[in-house]
C-alpha cells in the first residue's frame, strides 16, 4: 500500500512538473507581471501539497515589485516552493540544478541566477548581475548557509551576495524556516544533507504525510553607508537565530 501511495504522488509530481514546463514555454512569456507572480505562487501551492506539506505563516510577506532580498536559513528543496508560495522570488542556486531534469528547466525559465560554486570570478558576475536586478524592483531569494542543513541549528552565513544588496540600497529581508509534523515537533523528513540524493529525498518526502513549513517573515534590514556585507550576514543571522531559538555559529 504505502509503495503504491508513492507511486501515485511521484506520478502526480512528475505531472505537475510537466505542466509548469508546458506553461513556461507556452504561456509565460506573455503574461504581466502581476500573472507571472500569481502562476508562480500557484503552481508552487500545488506542488506542497503534492509533498504533503502545509505551509504556516507568520510575518508579513513583503508587498511585490518593490527590488529586495530574501535571506533564509536552507534546509530542503522544498524552502523554495515554500517561499515562492508566498513572494515569487529569483533565486539563486547552484549551476549543477540547470542540469536537474525537468527541474533545471523549470528554474531556468522562470529566471534563477545560477552560480559556479568555488570560482571567485563567477561571485562577482553574479553579485554585479544581482545588483541590476535589485536596481530595477526585482526581488531575490539567497541562502547565505551555502548548503542545506538538518534544520536543527544554523550554518555560518556567507556575505557575498548581500554586497549585492549593499551597492543597490535595497532592505534584506530575513524569513526563518523551519519543519514540524502536525503536533508542533522537529520534523527531520524535508532535510536534504549528507550523501542523500535527490531522488533518496523525494522518497523520503513522497512517503510522509503531515509536513508542516513554519516560515516567519522577520523585520527588513535597511542597509546604511557605515555597514559591511558582513554587518548585513551578522544582523540577519542574528534575526533568524533568535526566531528559531538557536544558537550562533561559530563564523
Amino acid at each position: 500500500m504505502k509503495a503504491v501511495r508513492l507511486a501515485l504522488h511521484a506520478s502526480a509530481l512528475l505531472l505537475h512538473l510537466l505542466l509548469g514546463i508546458f506553461i513556461l514555454v507556452s504561456a509565460f512569456w506573455a503574461l504581466s507581471p502581476g500573472q507571472k507572480r500569481f502562476m508562480v505562487r500557484w503552481w508552487s501551492g500545488i506542488a506542497l501539497t503534492i509533498c504533503h506539506t502545509r505551509t504556516v505563516v507568520r510575518g508579513t510577506p513583503p508587498p511585490p515589485m518593490e527590488g529586495m532580498m530574501v535571506v533564509c536559513n536552507h534546509i530542503s528543496w522544498l524552502d523554495i516552493p515554500i517561499l515562492n508560495s508566498r513572494v515569487a522570488l529569483r533565486f539563486v542556486a547552484k549551476s549543477e540544478i540547470r542540469r536537474w531534469p525537468l527541474v533545471g528547466l523549470i528554474c531556468a525559465r522562470t529566471q534563477t541566477i545560477f552560480i559556479r560554486r568555488g570560482l571567485r570570478h563567477a561571485v562577482h558576475e553574479v553579485m554585479h548581475y544581482l545588483k541590476e536586478v535589485l536596481q530595477s524592483g526585482g526581488q531575490v531569494g539567497v541562502f547565505p548557509e551555502g548548503t542545506t542543513s538538518s534544520g536543527e541549528g544554523l550554518l555560518p552565513f556567507h556575505a557575498n551576495l548581500l554586497q549585492a544588496a549593499l551597492e543597490a540600497g535595497v532592505p534584506i529581508v530575513p524569513v526563518a524556516l523551519r519543519y514540524t509534523d502536525r503536533t508542533g515537533r522537529p520534523n527531520q523528513v524535508p532535510a536534504y544533507v549528507g550523501d542523500m540524493t535527490i531522488g533518496d529525498s523525494l522518497r523520503q518526502v513522497l512517503s510522509a504525510t503531515g509536513i508542516v513549513a513554519e516560515i516567519t517573515f522577520l523585520a527588513p534590514i535597511q542597509p546604511s553607508p557605515e555597514m559591511s556585507r558582513h554587518d548585513l550576514a551578522r544582523l540577519a543571522q542574528e534575526a533568524i537565530a533568535q526566531s528559531l531559538g538557536f544558537a550562533l555559529p561559530h563564523s
